[in-house]
């Protein structure tokens, strides 16, 4: 009879999202708010990662459209 091997189960926590109004509220972004105005979309819901990323080639001026 072949040994079954206990199988592990990775679980992926995932980051939290937030609006653009809540993003804009944050103090985490108090400097950068028109920034977060002007670049993200009303309509989606962003990651920190995802929301400093964009700040920071927006401020390097390296976004491209």
């Amino acid at each position: 009879m072949a040994e079954q091997k206990p199988t592990v189960k990775t679980t992926k926590t995932a980051e939290p999202t937030f609006s653009t109004q809540q993003l804009v509220k944050s103090r985490r972004y108090a400097m950068h708010r028109d920034v977060i105005s002007a670049l993200l979309n009303d309509e989606e819901r962003y990651t920190f990662a995802e929301v400093d990323k964009k700040i920071n080639v927006f401020l390097k001026g390296e976004e491209k459209k």
